[in-house]
């Protein structure tokens, strides 16, 4: 087949996978980035990007308090976010905008993926089945659906653009021809694949592995690129962990207790993941900060299992080593390319899908060989059958199949929790997505119900907190409660009490003072918030409104002055200035 019509094929066959996703709402985080924030709206945040408050609290995409501005980001990923800034900048609040950038993004990377696939094996038809199957295999729904989740698949572009440049490198070199240039390219893509996903780590180590089973050892020609690799690593860890560390992350993050439990559940997600990959119809939409419970009865099967299974992995390496390196190629990406996001170091979402969209181009290598090995058995068996064929198609069909339907499941934040809580019963992060969907129609008394359903259903995840210790369940249910002040403050105090350094719990609980004429109390609790987060504006203007109200316009000017210069383009921030002028004028007026 000419390379131009693999391409376009792949084009088509992206397009056949996803199109559908072009009448779907913006959802979930991605809803409250893009319709519920303003941050990627000014193009002036994009200085953010290198300043400390870039890393943001993850519970304000809970709280979502009206006139906060925040990058979505809870790690630095500034290419993620400068992606985002073109997406508001190119299509504002129309969602099919956002799904083609995902679309074309996709597009992208199966190119890529079909080009180092023929650049290592040299078989266009091996490289467009590999690249066909990673095109349309049900597992990558939930990176293309969701636009919060692109990290995944800008990474796996500027990764695999980064291991070509270093092929071609590498050839040159070997052919005594210049190719620094190429090493040069190799460094400069690195950087954004580190900089969208810290998954990118593993590129040198994948390299090693190339380079240890293309000579079967290591040899000096492998110095230049590793101290090039090893400095960029070094200066990357730099700013990830000492430039601009994750302020908030910490506080959420899992303290293992117990260990053996904790690598049973690494065990169990890795056995997921498989049944994922070898049985495209058991993919769905998975709950967010999400672990699966393990029958106690399965833990001897599941390391039975696991010894059996990594020791077959092992021989399997060893085997192809030398006759066919490209095999064990494709199965070291997939093992290395998955231990960021394998849980073993405990994460947020101990179960995604996503996860695996860089590690499945090395599954597809590998079984894009067994297929065409099954296809000259059968060649062989029935030689008046086009099996070259039929077999590759029918495999695709296969995956477009459940594709299709999986990627409705993302149709909005409605349908997608629905789901979620058919799927997963024992999961409670769907019914707080669904109590916040209440709360922005302003249906109070079923945002109520399905926060105490939260409170009441299982949690497990990285996130779990003691019901009796959920500083934030308690911070909706006081805003629940908003037509029952009382009961509205108890809660509001409650969650400022487990957490005191809870701004949103403040500014909630200055608004219920300011709606009773509390202005003293109000302007008490929003200073509390203003000094826990200077950076964020709601707290001086609940602080400017009741000084307006108590009749101290000095003091109003004072915040007004500070707010206007922290965030000068803010509605709230433009609409109590108008506030301040109207009412300063009616006193001048009045005197």
């Amino acid at each position: 087949m000419d390379r131009k019509k693999s391409v376009l094929l792949l084009v088509l066959l992206v397009l056949a996978a996803f199109a559908n996703i072009l009448s779907h709402d913006l959802f979930g985080d991605t809803q409250s980035i893009f319709l519920e924030n303003t941050f990627y709206r000014n193009p002036a945040h994009i200085t953010h990007l290198f300043q400390k408050d870039f890393n943001m609290d993850p519970t304000y995409l809970s709280t979502t308090l009206e006139g906060i501005a925040f990058s979505g980001c809870i790690s630095y990923r500034p290419v993620t976010a400068l992606s985002f800034f073109a997406d508001w900048a190119l299509w504002k609040d129309k969602p099919y905008g956002y799904a083609w950038d995902n679309i074309l993004l996709h597009m992208l990377v199966t190119i890529a993926v079909f080009y180092l696939i023929l650049r290592l094996t040299g078989q266009e038809r091996w490289a467009f089945l590999a690249a066909a199957m990673f095109a349309v295999h049900p597992i990558q729904s939930e990176a293309v659906n969701n636009v919060g989740y692109r990290s995944d698949m800008l990474c796996a572009l500027f990764f695999v653009l980064s291991f070509l440049s270093y092929l071609q490198w590498r050839q040159r070199s070997t052919e005594n021809k210049k190719g620094n240039a190429w090493l040069a390219a190799s460094f400069l893509t690195f950087l954004p694949a580190l900089f969208s996903k810290e998954t990118a780590v593993t590129l040198p180590a994948v390299i090693v592995a190339y380079e240890f089973l293309r000579h079967q050892r290591l040899t000096r020609s492998l110095l230049k690129p590793f101290l090039g690799f090893t400095g960029i690593l070094a200066f990357y860890f730099y700013i990830y962990l000492v430039v601009m560390p994750s302020r908030y992350y910490p506080k959420f993050f899992q303290v293992v207790e117990n260990w053996g439990t904790h690598f049973v559940d690494v065990i169990y997600i890795f056995f997921q993941y498989l049944k994922a990959l070898f049985l495209p119809f058991t993919v769905s939409i998975l709950p967010p900060l999400y672990l699966p419970q393990v029958d106690p009865a399965m833990i001897g099967i599941l390391f039975g299992g696991f010894t059996l299974f990594m020791i077959l992995i092992v021989i399997f390496i060893f085997k192809t080593a030398r006759p066919a390196p490209l095999l064990a190629l494709g199965t070291m990406w997939f093992l290395v390319t998955y231990l960021p996001g394998s849980h073993l170091v405990p994460l947020p979402n101990p179960l995604a899908f996503r996860f695996l969209y860089l590690p499945s181009i090395g599954f597809f290598l590998v079984l894009s060989f067994f297929v065409f090995q099954a296809i000259s058995w059968l060649e062989k068996k029935s030689p008046n059958i086009r099996w070259s064929f039929i077999v590759p198609m029918a495999l695709i069909g296969w995956y477009l199949v459940y594709t299709i339907p999986t990627n409705e499941y993302f149709k909005n934040n409605i349908v997608v929790c629905r789901e979620m809580v058919r799927r997963y019963p024992d999961s409670s992060r769907p019914y707080w997505i669904l109590g916040l969907k209440a709360l922005e129609r302003q249906n109070h008394d079923q945002a109520i119900d399905y926060f105490e359903k939260y409170r009441k259903t299982h949690i497990r995840s990285p996130f779990h907190i003691q019901p009796d210790k959920d500083f934030l369940t308690y911070f909706m249910l006081g805003r629940a409660y908003a037509l029952q002040a009382e009961k509205a403050v108890a809660f509001l105090e409650k969650s400022i009490e487990l957490n005191p350094s809870f701004a949103a719990g403040y500014l909630e609980l200055a608004r219920i003072h300011i709606s009773q004429k509390k202005f003293t109390e109000a302007i008490q609790l929003a200073e509390k918030a203003i000094a826990i987060d200077p950076a964020w504006s709601p707290g001086y203007i609940y602080v400017i409104h009741s000084y307006v109200e108590l009749g101290e316009f000095k003091k109003a000017q004072a915040f007004l002055g500070q707010v206007k210069s922290l965030a000068p383009s803010n509605a709230d921030v433009q609409q109590v200035e108008q506030f301040f002028q109207e009412r300063k004028l009616q006193q001048q007026e009045g005197l």
